[in-house]
């Protein structure tokens, strides 16, 4: 069931915030995860795609185990999410279908980050989620 891959920044605690709501919103268990810097991303980001792993922000793989497979990025990436997750969800997830607007507002929010100090998200609640990322 798990057809959609998170690829993120498991340095940033806005990334690591943002992976933990997807989770508790996630009731149908529809994504993995695994941090960009893991092997996972090495091995799937490769070629062309390579230069993904140092983008520093949300990618998402949409069926990842069923081609053909769409790559997401940035607000179009955690828009899509939304999309994916359905329900009351899925009125957010309308807008990443519009071109750019919610990229522009995913760089603002990524440059404004460090003035919003928040709280990691503890290292025990991904590892009792273990079964939901990849190395």
């Amino acid at each position: 069931m798990k057809d959609h891959l998170v690829l993120f920044d498991d340095t940033c605690r806005f990334c690591r915030r943002a992976v933990a709501h997807l989770i508790a919103i996630d009731l149908k268990d529809k994504f993995i995860f695994s941090p960009l810097n893991g092997k996972t991303a090495k091995q799937g980001l490769k070629g062309k795609m390579a230069y993904l792993r140092r983008a520093n922000t949300m990618i998402v793989i949409e069926n990842v185990n069923r081609p053909p497979s769409m790559v997401w990025m940035r607000g179009r990436a955690s828009l899509r999410c939304f999309w994916i997750v359905g329900g009351k969800w899925k009125w957010i997830g309308w807008a990443c279908f519009i071109p750019w607007i919610p990229d522009l507002i995913y760089r603002l929010v990524a440059k404004m980050r460090r003035l919003f100090p928040l709280e990691d998200v503890p290292d025990r609640f991904f590892r009792s989620q273990k079964d939901r990322f990849l190395p």
